[in-house]
């Protein structure tokens, strides 16, 4: 049994304050609430722009957008339960344009700032929540998360980072991207930060009742270079010796499912889905205004637009014996681990085409895939720094409870 008291040593580093400009990472600067004292009395929160603040109106990372849409009627559910525990919301944050974005980079907004690699993207699509919390000017951010929002961009800037169970979370007020995965991400400082937000937000007190098995997944590992996974994997093994962890390896072919035993077929299937259903929210107003957009937008856009959506059927049946063949080896004890991407955050100026994405978005999405898909919970943990630029670890488990119980004794 995991005691409360155990707790292994802080895994941020102290980090230079940067100033708001510098940062790049706020859309918008106001201070709201708190309603209340509360659990979260003293901390300091930003709201990514996919997220409704009564009397602002919710972008989606284009300016066109922006200015056709009315003020929010209300706060978002997520933001009011935070203000209601004592926390004060500070600003809204930049977002990739459609929340659809592995970068971070915008032709209208430019690059949120990432202070622990600044040569180096921050991720997205929740960038400026990212960058906000790791310059210091808040002590946690929320965003829209589809599938690889909280992974990656907490894995880039060194931050702790939380990814609810779909559908745990009340997601009403949020900017519709893929619905069916959509969810709320939460990113923070410390993990006693994380810890006490993800509690208020999912209604989940950590568990500490069984001795967990954790799991690493060889094909994850597989898809990463052999400097990168042996720096990785020495730093979770010292977290392994710390936590005095039950530690186990598997492969995709233990889950007794020929679709799900090719890490490929995980990402193609979210990549369709999420594609059609980014087409769903947003292509009526792109056909009909005909915006101007960033060149990442216009590459996604063009995926989206060219979907057979004639096929739509066969990707959500993948998707429902996928989801079906993972929570069924996911018991109730077992936590996966895997590298939150397959290599660091690229340096800035990259931008995938529409016709040569590069391996670093079908390798690194295939990683995102694996919670997206599942709905189940994931946490990502500052793990790494290789040649200056960080990378996460990421774990699954079948229910939040467990994963908290991990980052209450990751705590300081």
């Amino acid at each position: 049994m995991y005691s409360n008291q155990q707790k292994i040593i802080h895994m941020t580093e102290s980090k230079t304050t940067y100033t708001i400009e510098q940062s790049n990472a706020f859309l918008e600067e106001f201070e709201l609430g708190p309603w209340c004292s509360g659990e979260l009395s003293g901390l300091r929160f930003a709201v990514s722009d996919l997220i409704d603040v009564e009397e602002r109106v919710t972008g989606c990372g284009n300016p066109f957008w922006l200015s056709n849409r009315p003020p929010a009627a209300c706060n978002a559910v997520a933001v009011d339960l935070l203000l209601s525990a004592g926390s004060q919301c500070i600003g809204k944050t930049f977002v990739d344009e459609f929340g659809n974005s592995l970068l971070g980079e915008s032709r209208f907004h430019g690059t949120p700032l990432n202070p622990n690699a600044p040569d180096h993207v921050p991720g997205g699509p929740i960038a400026g929540a990212a960058s906000a919390v790791a310059c210091g000017h808040v002590d946690f951010a929320i965003g829209v998360d589809s599938g690889p929002g909280v992974q990656i961009t907490a894995s880039n800037c060194r931050l702790f980072g939380y990814r609810p169970r779909v559908g745990s979370v009340s997601t009403a007020g949020l900017l519709p991207v893929a619905p069916s995965f959509d969810t709320i991400g939460i990113l923070a400082d410390t993990a006693d930060h994380l810890l006490q937000v993800s509690k208020k937000l999912s209604c989940v007190t950590p568990d500490f009742s069984k001795k967990l098995e954790f799991v690493v997944l060889s094909e994850a590992w597989d898809s990463l270079s052999e400097t990168l996974s042996a720096e990785l994997m020495n730093k979770f093994k010292l977290v392994e010796q710390a936590l005095d962890l039950k530690v186990s390896s598997c492969s995709l072919k233990d889950l007794q499912s020929p679709l799900a035993s090719d890490l490929q077929n995980w990402y193609l299937t979210y990549r369709e889905i999420v594609a059609m259903e980014i087409w769903s929210s947003f292509g009526t107003w792109v056909e009909e205004r005909k915006p101007e957009l960033g060149s990442e937008a216009k590459a996604n856009i063009f995926i989206a637009r060219r979907i057979d959506r004639s096929e739509s059927s066969k990707y959500y049946s993948s998707r429902a014996e996928l989801k079906s063949a993972l929570r069924r080896f996911m018991s109730s004890d077992k936590v996966l681990c895997i590298p939150s991407a397959s290599e660091p955050a690229p340096k800035k100026g990259f931008i995938a085409s529409a016709h040569d994405p590069g391996e670093y978005y079908p390798s690194t999405l295939a990683l995102c895939s694996l919670s997206a898909i599942s709905g189940l919970p994931s946490l990502t943990l500052p793990l790494a720094v290789v040649d200056g630029v960080p990378i996460g670890l990421t774990l699954i488990s079948s229910n939040d409870a467990a994963l908290l119980s991990i980052l209450s004794r990751c705590g300081s």
